[in-house]
């Protein structure tokens, strides 16, 4: 959870930086994989509730996803 709200950060600088970059999806996806792949995580540790563990890989694939994006786009923008 440290480094995914690291990369929220780093997305928000970068938005407001490079604003003709879409980097909103890339934000979405981070916080969507959160809430579905560690808030999935907690529910079933803590409360035991196991009825939306499915969600959990999917979160996980989001993640990814945002990370690869993020590199997309960082890769693809060119440093005043």
């Amino acid at each position: 959870m440290f480094y995914h709200g690291l990369a929220l950060i780093l997305v928000g600088i970068a938005r407001d930086r490079y604003a003709d970059i879409p980097l909103y999806i890339t934000g979405w996806l981070f916080i969507a994989g959160t809430i579905l792949f560690q808030g999935n995580l907690y529910l079933t540790s803590l409360a035991g509730v196991r009825v939306f563990s499915f969600l959990t890989p999917i979160g996980g694939t989001l993640l990814l996803i945002g990370w690869l994006s993020f590199a997309y786009f960082a890769f693809r923008t060119k440093v005043n």
